[in-house]
C-alpha cells in the first residue's frame, strides 16, 4: 500500500478499512546505512488520501514509491508469462521506473500525449483531414521514442540478469528477452508507419501504434516461452525475472527492496523453493512471505537461512514462534 498506494489483491481500498471506520493509515520507518525515512499513507471512504514523507505531505504516489520498491510474488506469478503485453509491459516500467530517473515524466507525457491525440481523433478527424493536420504527432513521435529507448537499454542490462539468475533457479530453463517497440522505431521510421495505420486510427479513434502497445517477447531457442512451459517453469521464469529487479536495482540505483512472497509453496517443488531462497538470501532485501501452514514444519531448512523469523496470526494477534 505504501508503495503502490493500493493492494496487490483489489483495486477497491474500501475493503481495506476496518468496519465502522471512516479511513486506514499506514505507516513505515525505512532504515538504510545512516539515514531514516518515515512514510505515511491515509486513504478515507470518502475518497480523499493523504501522503506523508518525514512528516511532509506529498503530492503523488511516485514521492513515496521511490523510497520503497516493492516486489510480490504471488501464486499466480506464471502470468508474467502467460498473462498478456499490459502485465509485461507493467512489469518493465516499474523496473525502468526506479533505475532511470527521467522515466516517470516521459512516460507521463507520452500518455498525456496519446490521450489528447485519442480525443482529437475521435472529435476532429475523419476522412477529408491527412496526418499532416494532426497536432499531437510531433509530441507524440518525441516522447514514444525517448520512452521507448529507456525500455529498450534497461533490457539490454536486465535480460542477463534475468537469464542468469533462471540458471542459479533452474539450470534446464533458458530463457531471452527481446523488445518490441509497438510498431514503431525511431522518430523518422515512426512516422512513415504511422502514415500507414492513419486510416485505421481515425476509423477507430484510437492510435494503434506507440510504446503503448509494445511487448516483451519471452523467448527460447526461438519460440515464446509461453506456449513451450508448464505453469511450475513459467513461475520460475517470473521468479527469476523479479529477483532480477531486485539485483539490477541495487546495482543502478543502490535501492534496497522489500520482496513479499503470498503462499509460500505454491506451484514449486520443496528444491526449486530452497534454490529460490538461497538467491533471495544473497540480495540484501527484507523479504515478508505468508503461508496458511507452519513453514518451519514442511520447510525445516528456512532456519538455516540469516535473519529468518517467524510469526504466527491468529484472531489479528501476531506472536513469534
Amino acid at each position: 500500500m505504501l508503495s503502490r498506494a493500493r493492494s496487490f489483491r483489489t483495486p477497491k481500498y474500501t475493503s481495506l478499512i476496518r468496519t465502522g471506520s471512516d479511513d486506514f493509515l499506514v505507516r513505515a520507518t525505512i532504515k538504510e546505512a545512516a539515514s531514516e525515512r518515515r512514510l505515511a499513507l491515509q486513504r478515507q471512504k470518502t475518497g480523499k488520501t493523504a501522503l506523508r514523507l518525514n512528516s511532509e505531505s506529498q503530492v503523488k504516489v511516485s514521492d513515496l514509491a521511490k523510497h520503497l520498491p516493492v516486489h510480490t510474488i504471488l501464486p499466480d506469478a506464471s502470468n508474467l508469462v502467460f498473462g498478456g503485453p499490459s502485465i509485461r509491459r507493467v512489469f518493465l516500467d516499474w523496473g525502468v521506473f526506479h533505475v532511470e530517473h527521467l522515466f516517470l515524466e516521459v512516460s507521463r507525457r507520452y500518455r498525456r500525449t496519446l490521450s489528447q491525440r485519442n480525443a482529437w481523433l475521435k472529435q476532429e478527424a475523419n476522412e477529408r483531414t491527412s496526418i499532416k493536420d494532426d497536432p499531437w504527432l510531433p509530441a507524440l513521435l518525441t516522447y514514444g521514442d525517448r520512452l521507448n529507448a529507456m525500455r529498450e537499454q534497461y533490457i539490454t542490462v536486465y535480460a542477463p540478469i534475468v537469464a542468469q539468475t533462471l540458471s542459479q533457479l533452474s539450470p534446464d530453463l533458458t530463457v531471452t528477452l527481446r523488445y518490441h517497440w509497438g510498431g514503431t522505431q525511431n522518430i523518422e521510421a515512426s512516422q512513415q508507419r504511422m502514415a500507414e495505420s492513419w486510416a485505421r486510427d481515425v476509423k477507430f479513434g484510437t492510435t494503434h501504434r506507440g510504446p503503448h502497445r509494445s511487448e516483451v517477447f519471452m523467448e527460447a531457442a526461438g519460440m515464446p516461452i509461453a506456449e513451450t512451459l508448464s505453469r511450475g517453469q513459467a513461475k520460475l521464469v517470473s521468479c527469476a525475472a523479479i529477483l532480477a529487479q531486485v539485483v539490477l536495482m541495487n546495482q543502478e540505483a543502490a535501492s534496497t527492496s522489500v520482496v513479499l512472497i503470498d503462499d509460500f509453496g505454491a506451484e514449486l517443488d520443496d528444491e526449486h523453493w530452497k534454490r529460490f531462497c538461497t538467491v533471495l538470501s544473497t540480495l540484501n532485501c527484507q523479504v515478508i512471505a505468508t503461508s496458511a501452514a507452519p513453514l518451519n514444519q514442511q520447510y525445516s531448512w528456512l532456519r538455516e537461512l540469516p535473519n529468518y523469523r517467524e510469526f504466527h496470526v491468529e484472531q489479528g494477534l501476531i506472536a513469534e514462534v
